[in-house]
């Protein structure tokens, strides 16, 4: 039997670890078929333009386009999310700030 390792989703984390703020600030990169990959953050869903969209309900039925202004090649998906991950903003405040306030990290 061969075994395959396959990875189908990537997080990106501006919080350490252990922070318990972390979940509010992740962003996951998902495999969604073929050689296309999706950013989010939570119940949102980055678009080509950079800005956040919400996820519609029933993902199986995607309005037409939807999959040109959502899905991305991996390394586009990954660039998009290091970008994106800076300017999250939680309760208006990012992580960046947030850690700057408790003097984990300088501004």
């Amino acid at each position: 039997m061969d075994l395959t390792i396959e990875v189908d989703r990537y997080v990106i984390g501006v919080m350490p670890r252990d922070h318990v703020m972390r979940p509010f600030y992740e962003l996951a990169i998902e495999w969604r078929g073929g050689t296309k990959w999706a950013v989010f953050w939570g119940n949102h869903i980055l678009n080509s333009d950079g800005n956040w969209d919400v996820m519609p309900v029933n993902i199986a039925k995607e309005p037409e386009g939807y999959a040109g202004r959502h899905y991305f090649a991996l390394h586009t998906a990954f660039n998009m999310a290091l970008i994106a991950a800076r300017t999250v903003r939680f309760r208006d405040v990012t992580a960046e700030e947030l850690l700057a306030r408790e003097g984990l990290v300088q501004e």
